[in-house]
């Protein structure tokens, strides 16, 4: 039990919390009858059958060093609803090198060791710049946010069909980019991505999140090396 409070600790600790333990001077530490050193003289019986005198008892407060990893765990897990199992999980994915897998026909990815389902919208998205990742292609502009870019849709889609398959319904995102993809399309699904991203890897989040390398105009990409992606065939 010591050593899940403590495990506790080291996940939910914020920096402030201390981690102390009280240490007993033998012989008392096992003793029943021992509860505090008195200030007067006290003879009691210790556990191996010895006579110690309670008034030279010493207590000793010590503080216990501990890692927090409580930067590393999202949001939700943080409430306590979560169990231990998958606080763990979490922190080790927070702590691992990043990996993502990314199941198409399955419609979700494998951030690390943790499982996101995803829209087919948010995830054809993020297929997108993963195989150019894997491929080591440049960083890519966004669409302009007031012309539609035919071959940015034609990027789009051809990751959508797969998503989707022959027989999935796909008229609608079809019809919203027949055109091509617009600024505003992209923004929002990018924006979406981020978002369950975040919820589901917290601090852990920003390695599977599209970059816009911090410049304006934003070029994008996926920051994680080509041997960190694959795709579930």
């Amino acid at each position: 039990m010591g050593f899940y409070l403590g495990y506790a600790l080291s996940l939910y600790g914020r920096s402030q919390d201390r981690l102390s333990h009280v240490l007993v001077s033998e012989p008392f530490e096992n003793s029943f009858d021992f509860f505090y050193p008195t200030p007067y003289s006290h003879v009691l019986q210790t556990k191996d059958n010895k006579l110690a005198d309670t008034a030279t008892a010493i207590i000793t407060l010590a503080e216990i060093p501990f890692v927090s990893l409580r930067h590393g765990l999202p949001v939700g897990l943080l409430t306590g609803q979560a169990s231990f199992s998958e606080t763990v999980a979490a922190a080790q994915t927070a702590l691992a090198a990043p990996r993502l897998e990314l199941n198409l026909r399955g419609r979700y990815i494998m951030a690390g060791s943790k499982r996101i389902e995803l829209p087919p919208a948010e995830l054809a998205l993020l297929a997108v710049f993963a195989r150019r990742a894997q491929k080591n292609d440049p960083a890519l502009a966004a669409p302009a946010k007031t012309a539609y870019d035919m071959p940015w849709g034609e990027l789009f889609m051809r990751e959508y069909r797969l998503i989707i398959g022959i027989l999935g319904n796909g008229d609608a995102t079809e019809i919203a980019l027949r055109q091509g993809m617009e600024g505003e399309y992209f923004s929002q699904h990018k924006s979406k991505l981020a978002k369950f991203l975040k919820t589901a890897l917290g601090p852990a989040a920003p390695a599977y999140i599209i970059n816009d390398g911090g410049t304006r105009p934003g070029r994008y990409s996926l920051t994680l090396s080509p041997d960190a992606i694959s795709f579930t065939p």
